[in-house]
């Protein structure tokens, strides 16, 4: 029984029809040869540890062999594995299957050349199982990091066939091309939003936006922003409980609200679909805070953010990409918010004497739904995305011992 029991942890969940036999526990290094000693040649890329990025190489630079890197290292051929030894549970390692040009990866991975196929031992790598058996053999707590040596000597499952090794490899190659194709998928039509919002309205400057839907040619109409909006000072009557409180960054409704209080709740500011809300906090992108549309439904949000009604007949759709567009708000914002500790304070009667371009309410409705097509198309590619990332984890966890 005790046998049998034995046996049965020595075999993959899921498997092939046709393989039977447990699998061996084996070293790492009867699996490849590490770090194989070659002469570097005189000019080639140079892969550093910020190179790869989720088993993608996204960069590498030209370098001379007599004033590269001293970790350059590791000269790549087809097929080689390399494996991240410094914070490896970011899981930042690579197949190399380039043929273009000589690459050099630094001392920072671990070079494995396969004995057998190479994206079985790529997938075997990747798995959960395994990043948590190298972390048990890392030393350091904020750079954990293990040497050639040990990661060599750590134990792993593998099939006895090597048909079986090839069958594992294969499918798991065919996954991560799916992945990678509805990746750039994804990468392309985020591309041909960010362009569309820069060319679908009006540039600083101009009332009169680069592309147009046809029909449509008079000039959009200077209107400010007081003669927009008014601002909201309707504070809950416990109309809303805590599951309608609005996270205004992500505009969702909080899934862990936890305030119990209802005095607390009836200082939450009324917060209606249409609505528009100022977010103070600096970033990257927006510099002097940005304003989010309400496009969820009616709701409440916390005192601490300024909120404001459309005053005029408004399309939902073109105001969420309107009042949202750096391109068109930046100047705005800069002329009404005032910097306070990581912080914009937007300053109202400022706000309420801006104006921006606005199109008559049928070329807003043209705009608003083309971008909330665009938006569907993007989240149905994204959910592809997640559903393959979710198969591939799960086939990760059942097809590996």
């Amino acid at each position: 029984m005790g046998e049998e029991m034995h046996e049965k942890k020595r075999v993959p969940a899921i498997r092939f029809a046709g393989f039977t036999e447990p699998w061996e526990q084996r070293k790492l290094e009867n699996l490849a040869v590490f770090n194989p000693k070659e002469n570097l040649p005189d000019e080639f890329e140079y892969v550093d540890l910020e190179s790869v990025v989720e088993t993608e190489m996204l960069s590498h630079r030209t370098e001379k062999k007599a004033t590269a890197p001293s970790r350059a290292q590791r000269l790549a051929r087809l097929g080689d594995v390399f494996y991240q030894t410094v914070r490896p549970y970011q899981k930042n390692n690579y197949l190399f299957e380039k043929t273009d040009k000589y690459y050099v990866f630094s001392t920072g991975y671990a070079q494995l050349r396969p004995y057998n196929d190479g994206y079985f031992l790529f997938s075997l790598v990747q798995c959960e199982s395994f990043v948590k058996v190298v972390l048990d053999h890392c030393t350091g707590t904020s750079y954990p990091a293990i040497n050639s040596n040990d990661l060599a000597k750590i134990n792993v499952f593998a099939p006895i066939n090597a048909h079986e090794h090839k069958k594992i490899g294969k499918i798991f190659r065919n996954l991560d091309n799916l992945i990678t194709l509805h990746q750039r998928k994804c990468d392309a039509l985020k591309k041909v939003k960010k362009s569309l919002l820069q060319k679908m309205f009006p540039k600083e400057g101009s009332v009169v936006p680069e592309i147009r839907f046809a029909g449509f040619t008079e000039a959009w109409e200077q209107r400010k922003f007081g003669d927009l909006y008014e601002r909201v000072t309707e504070k809950n009557d416990l109309t809303y409980g805590i599951d309608k409180s609005i996270t205004v960054a992500s505009m969702q409704y909080k899934k862990d609200g936890c305030i119990t209080n209802e005095d607390y709740l009836r200082t939450y500011t009324i917060c209606l679909l249409g609505d528009i809300v100022f977010e103070g906090h600096q970033s990257k992108q927006f510099r002097f805070g940005r304003f989010v549309e309400n496009d969820l439904g009616n709701g409440i949000v916390s005192h601490i953010f300024m909120v404001f009604r459309p005053k005029t007949d408004y399309d939902l759709y073109f105001w969420k990409y309107a009042i949202n567009n750096e391109q068109l708000m930046r100047k705005i914002l800069s002329h009404c918010t005032k910097a306070s500790r990581m912080m914009n304070d937007l300053v109202i009667q400022d706000f309420f004497k801006e104006s921006m371009p606005v199109p008559t309410i049928n070329e807003q409705q043209m705009i608003g739904h083309f971008f909330y097509k665009l938006d569907q198309l993007i989240t149905l590619h994204q959910r592809k995305l997640d559903q393959l990332k979710t198969i591939k984890k799960s086939l990760l966890q059942q097809m590996f011992v």
